[in-house]
């Protein structure tokens, strides 16, 4: 009886009215696919691409019922093996920004086989961002990661030392230090359908000219216009590095010899430089350049060597370790330096078999 009555009491009080003031919403702290969400003034949500380079607010109505979606779509999940690819990383690349540790995967592999025989063979990649494509070079110091520690196409790769150069109107980034993040295995296959780079940059050149009313060089090329000298270290120079300086301390230098033949004479000197990592390599001046910097040259000197041109080296005249000599004329750059505190040179012995 006393639930009966209870009962009936309750269907006489009048409604209930809707409070005036909005029930807060909940949204989750972390989107998995989008990055992190922060709560907005005016009841807006900011979702948040991590690389930074995609942006786009969601609005919610005060009943609960959601605004229709803004006609860009976000970007797909470029991920595998739980390793997220950086988004625009290839692009970054194609510019010559080297500041970033992109996250990349392998998609092709090739072997070139060195002049040298196999201790100078190098390995050519064609790195993915899940949306374009670059190529690139290991340093011959970086084969061990092929050879011994299991780099190969589909893997995942952080960039951590590398250098992006232009070389005869193409980039070419050659790799110096690099992680191998996740085997193929773990990345399940290949992530999104990568096109060239080049394509992408060539868009955005064709809207650019037909944006822009002023037409200028500097504001036509989506990439950088002029690159200063890099200073590479002595081993990993490499003719895919178009511009170049290394810095080293003079150890030996020959005394000028002349030469003469049907098509002319000239004049010629040598000298090796050995740099903190203890890389040494031979540099060959020529006639010009013989006046010029014979003098700068001289044993125990420190200095910066630019503007020669690489060449195999030619082991018969050279019992130097490195894969390359420098040969420089008038146009050279040479400069003395502070005294450069030197390691020594590297040497790698070998067992004697009896």
């Amino acid at each position: 009886m006393t639930l009966h009555l209870f009962l009936f009491l309750f269907l006489l009080l009048p409604p209930t009215q809707p409070s005036s003031t909005p029930q807060k919403q909940t949204f989750p702290r972390r989107l998995r696919h989008f990055g992190r969400i922060r709560a907005i003034p005016a009841r807006k949500y900011r979702i948040t691409d991590p690389s930074g380079g995609w942006i786009r607010s969601l609005s919610l109505l005060r009943g609960g019922e959601a605004l229709p979606p803004p006609s860009v779509e976000p970007p797909s999940v470029l991920s595998g093996g739980g390793v997220s690819l950086t988004v625009g990383g290839i692009y970054t690349l194609w510019k010559g920004d080297t500041k970033g540790r992109p996250v990349l995967q392998v998609v092709e592999m090739k072997k070139t086989t060195g002049p040298s025989g196999p201790s100078s063979d190098r390995y050519t990649l064609l790195l993915s961002d899940g949306k374009h494509t670059q190529k690139a070079m290991l340093a011959i110091d970086l084969n061990p990661l092929v050879e011994q520690r299991g780099l190969c196409e589909l893997c995942a790769v952080k960039l951590v030392d590398y250098i992006s150069n232009s070389v005869s109107g193409r980039r070419i980034v050659v790799i110096n230090e690099m992680e191998l993040l996740a085997a193929p295995e773990e990345m399940g296959g290949k992530i999104g359908n990568p096109v060239p780079v080049e394509e992408f940059a060539e868009k955005i050149k064709r809207d650019s000219e037909s944006q822009i009313t002023v037409h200028s060089p500097a504001a036509l090329s989506p990439g950088p216009q002029d690159e200063e000298p890099q200073l590479v270290p002595i081993g990993r120079l490499s003719p895919y590095i178009s511009k170049w300086r290394v810095m080293g301390k003079v150890t030996a230098r020959t005394g000028i010899k002349h030469w003469g033949n049907a098509r002319g004479a000239g004049k010629l000197f040598s000298a090796n430089i050995i740099d903190q990592e203890g890389s040494e390599i031979r540099c060959t001046f020529f006639n010009e350049a013989v006046d010029k910097f014979f003098d700068l040259m001289e044993e125990g000197k420190s200095v910066e060597v630019g503007r020669g041109r690489l060449k195999p080296a030619n082991k018969q005249y050279s019992s130097l370790k490195a894969e390359y000599e420098i040969n420089l004329g008038s146009e050279a750059h040479i400069k003395p330096v502070d005294n450069l505190s030197i390691k020594g040179p590297r040497y790698e012995f070998k067992p004697i078999m009896g």
